[in-house]
């Protein structure tokens, strides 16, 4: 009997702080009782199943296994989009979820860095956000491909500014040299030490990874050899961040082509307070499992098809 009376009670002060929005301290003068009583009755009723709470959540929308991938990876964000069968549609939505994601983590004056490829290309394109800030957006790596194509560092770095409200700098090298003689000399020039300077000044980095199939920008472009290429894999790479090559677990891969390179390094990245990884599409899921067994990023936007494939650990 007194446990009935006791849930009578716990169900009254439930009803009226749930139902009618009664807040603790109008519940506590109104049952002659302190405040922090009101709290232990109202976590007593959840602990008793007499509150149930549903949190719904939108359609196209996948909290539970985002929030698995966080746990797994120990990551602080984890955004999932729907798969489309047109790429575009699925760049449109992870747009959409970094305008959104853009607006809570960006301040004026902030600096973000970025990189290059379609993935960042097709996003930047429909990238909006909700107040236009000064943002002074930073390519991270130098040029692949002709600017004019869309992929190139500089263009991504433009169109990102042109969305935020901020400026852009150009870097003005080749992301990979003929020698490492030729990346020592380039990297005494000044354009190159004044982005190089501006990567200390970064609070944000988002760049989207590359695979070694033949699908890959380096296959496609022909910015690599199929030699090199081949040699990579040989290594153990399945891709890399920022053009340094890692693999399945994360890890540098040492190599002659990172030595050739113009490109802010993973150790470089691991120093940025928010990093921003991108992936989508069947063939990104092993990269994008050995960036997050590496601990490279801190939020991960990704289709549902990448979700999935990564999902297990």
């Amino acid at each position: 009997m007194i446990n009935l009376e006791m849930d009578r009670l716990l169900s009254k002060i439930a009803r009226l702080y749930y139902l009618e929005n009664m807040n603790q301290d109008r519940i506590a003068e109104r049952f002659n009782i302190n405040r922090v009583r009101v709290s232990r009755y109202l976590k007593k009723a959840r602990e008793r199943d007499l509150v149930q709470i549903t949190v719904k959540s939108p359609p196209e929308s996948f909290p539970a296994i985002e929030r698995a991938i966080e746990k797994i990876y120990n990551l602080r964000e984890c955004i999932i989009v729907p798969s489309h069968e047109n790429p575009q549609d699925t760049l449109k939505d992870m747009a959409a979820s970094l305008s959104s994601l853009f607006e809570r983590i960006l301040r004026d004056g902030d600096y973000l860095g970025v990189n290059y490829g379609i993935t960042l290309k097709g996003i930047s394109s429909h990238l909006s956000t909700f107040k236009k800030q000064e943002i002074n957006v930073v390519p991270i790596v130098g040029g692949i491909g002709r600017t004019e194509t869309g992929i190139h560092t500089n263009y991504i770095a433009k169109q990102f500014a042109d969305a935020l409200g901020g400026i852009s700098y150009v870097i003005n090298a080749p992301a990979i040299l003929d020698s490492r003689e030729a990346k020592e000399m380039l990297m005494k020039d000044s354009n190159t030490k004044e982005i190089f300077e501006l990567f200390r000044h970064l609070s944000c980095v988002i760049f989207s990874f590359s695979d070694l199939g033949p699908e890959s920008n380096y296959a496609r472009i022909g910015f690599l050899s199929a030699a090199e290429i081949g040699h990579l894999r040989d290594m153990g790479s399945v891709g890399d961040v920022n053009l340094d090559f890692i693999d399945a677990e994360g890890k540098h891969i040492p190599n002659g082509v990172f030595d050739r390179v113009i490109a802010l390094p993973i150790a470089g990245i691991r120093k940025v307070k928010n990093v921003i990884g991108i992936a989508f599409g069947k063939r990104k899921i092993e990269i994008t499992r050995a960036v997050l067994k590496g601990g490279i990023v801190k939020v991960l936007v990704i289709d549902k098809t990448v979700a999935d494939g990564v999902a297990r650990g």
